[in-house]
């Protein structure tokens, strides 16, 4: 074994002079990180075009106006197309994030242009259709931020495992290093589903409490997501790597007949 090899015994497991298995703490990082970076990223960025999107429906009202529409109708238009946006932006996200949003504002809550018109003026309405949740965009950047890191650490984490592994010729820890990268995405998602959904189940009775109760409940479905897809995402890329070099050695050793 080289000497760069041995200044590598954190990272690898040796199995021998021509066979080297990628391991470590590293690896057991990147199977706990990876599924759950990717899970905050694209949550991270439906929320900034939901941001944008919903900032673009007021200023509508100008060219509408020009067209001659009144301002009952444009207000209409565009408290309807804001409801239609939400929709759709959950519709695109995945269970965790759907649960998080339908926590603090479940499908009930959403109001009609017609419920609004009693008790705002179109002014007002067409104001309030560009505005979101503060609290939840605080959120979404953080996820941004840290499910960007997680994926640019890990990647170059497993990169480097398969390159060295690539000039070793050790094509089996190349194969188990893409199943863990798989899985942990697979295990991430699944795990943070369901960390989210029994977090808040706990608290959910808080939810009738004013003021905090909603807020509370999203918080643990937020924090017992982030939970549970560590975990999922961690068993997830485990069972991966097994499976990748399971299937290697398969198609590898098998003498077909």
């Amino acid at each position: 074994m080289s000497e760069n090899k041995k200044d590598l015994n954190l990272y690898f497991d040796d199995m021998g002079p021509d066979q080297v298995v990628v391991g470590g703490p590293y690896q057991a990082f990147v199977s706990a990180t990876f599924g759950i970076g990717v899970n905050f990223s694209w949550e991270g960025y439906l929320r900034w075009t939901y941001v944008e999107q919903a900032a673009a429906l007021k200023l509508q009202k100008k060219m509408l106006e020009e067209q001659g529409i009144s301002g009952d109708q444009i207000s209409k238009m565009i408290s309807d197309q804001r409801n239609e946006l939400i929709v759709k932006t959950r519709d695109r996200s995945s269970k965790y994030g759907k649960l998080i949003a339908e926590y603090v504002k479940p499908p009930k809550n959403f109001k009609k242009y017609e419920e609004l018109s009693k008790t705002r003026t179109s002014e007002l309405i067409i104001k309030s259709a560009g505005k979101t949740n503060k609290f939840i965009n605080g959120v979404a950047t953080s996820f941004t931020y840290i499910g960007h890191s997680l994926i640019l650490v890990d990647i170059s984490f497993s990169m480097f495992f398969i390159a060295d592994a690539v000039e070793a010729s050790n094509y089996r820890a190349v194969a188990g290093e893409s199943g863990r990268l798989a899985g942990s995405l697979v295990g991430g998602v699944l795990g943070a589903e369901a960390g989210c959904g029994t977090a808040a189940m706990f608290v959910s009775p808080s939810v009738t409490v004013p003021i905090v109760g909603v807020p509370a409940t999203a918080l643990a479905c937020i924090l017992g997501g982030a939970a549970g897809g560590v975990a999922g995402s961690y068993m997830g890329g485990e069972v991966g790597n097994s499976m990748g070099i399971t299937l290697y050695d398969y198609y590898t050793y098998s003498q077909w007949v």
